[in-house]
């Protein structure tokens, strides 16, 4: 055997060595190749490489799949072309901890497969086509994820009732843009870890639960252009860290409550002229800049008046006690739009 012949027989081996040491069970490579099978084929797919069954190809070197000790552990496969259902099958990836296939073209219902995969902490299925109701499965118990995506879809139904208790750990929940229904559970105030709650642009109706109060790592809430109605819930003003609150465009009714004004850190309040009316003057004042959006480019006469009366009181040496009032106030009147 010449010098060639046994470097290119040297290589072949080693391929096959790698192959075999990463060689995963047969339910996954099932599943990986349904996925490719259900989503066109890969026709329109950006990149192919090791899902269109080439041989002698490393399941952990094929484009956004990561094995580790012979299990699948991600697949992130994120505005790659995939057009079509999702397959049941996706129940056999055990060991599955990211599932990342946000701005595809995905139809059809979302597997109620995620009961199967207790060490799922990421799942971003936003940006797709995707219908139906939320499954049971993806707020599992047998879960820890930390971040859950299905937002800008066409989604409907309404949230579990028992959401706080199933998904605790969860800090980044993203369902908005979609024909969300149904009420607030008041379980979200189980939701301890929760950081980013995105639900802007659905039809959820019924009250703001009070239990929002209890979530103590919250900074961001969107709601906006719900169905929402009832007063807003003073217990609002115990989320020490909130930045956000976006509930415009809904059907709340009253003032914001004067307690909000204990709301140190907040930076963006967006509500509609019925409760801009009761705007406590150390929220409007507070922080450097405050950005006040409204539902279009006029905002009302009598916020233009408080806030230049703020601004002649405030600047070096002005007059208030409440944090930053010292400090200049701007207001950017832009059109409302969930991202």
């Amino acid at each position: 055997m010449g010098d060639l012949a046994r470097e290119q027989a040297k290589q072949r081996s080693a391929a096959l060595a790698a192959v075999r040491a990463d060689q995963i069970p047969d339910t996954e490579m099932e599943a990986l190749r349904d996925l490719y099978e259900s989503t066109s084929r890969g026709k329109g797919w950006r990149h192919t490489y090791g899902w269109d069954g080439g041989e002698g190809i490393a399941v952990s070197t094929w484009f956004g799949v990561t094995v580790f000790r012979r299990h699948v552990t991600e697949i992130t496969l994120p505005g790659n072309g995939l057009d079509g259902p999702l397959p049941s099958t996706l129940v056999h990836l055990t060991k599955l901890q990211v599932l990342d296939l946000g701005k595809n073209r995905l139809t059809g219902r979302i597997p109620d497969a995620f009961h199967a995969m207790p060490d799922l902490n990421d799942i971003t299925l936003g940006r797709n086509q995707l219908t139906g109701p939320l499954p049971a499965s993806l707020f599992s118990p047998t879960m820890t994820p930390w971040r859950i995506d299905v937002s800008h879809n066409y989604l409907s139904g309404a949230l579990p009732d028992d959401l706080g208790a199933r998904v605790p750990g969860i800090c980044y929940l993203y369902a908005n843009n979609n024909s969300l229904c149904g009420e607030l559970p008041s379980t979200l105030g189980r939701l301890r870890a929760l950081v980013y709650l995105r639900m802007g642009n659905n039809e959820l109706r019924g009250p703001l639960p009070a239990a929002l109060g209890q979530m103590r790592k919250l900074k961001y809430v969107e709601l906006q252009h719900n169905q929402l109605s009832g007063p807003l819930p003073e217990e609002i003003a115990e989320v020490p860290l909130l930045n956000r609150l976006a509930i415009d465009g809904n059907r709340l009714a009253g003032p914001v409550p004067k307690c909000y004004a204990r709301l140190r850190f907040l930076q963006t309040l967006d509500v509609d002229e019925a409760q801009l009316r009761g705007v406590p003057r150390a929220v409007t004042a507070r922080g450097g800049v405050m950005v006040v959006r409204y539902l279009n480019d006029d905002l009302p006469e009598f916020l233009l008046n408080e806030l230049r009366e703020q601004q002649e009181e405030g600047g070096e040496g002005g007059r208030g006690g409440a944090p930053g009032a010292g400090a200049a106030v701007g207001v950017l009147p832009v059109k409302n739009e969930v991202g």
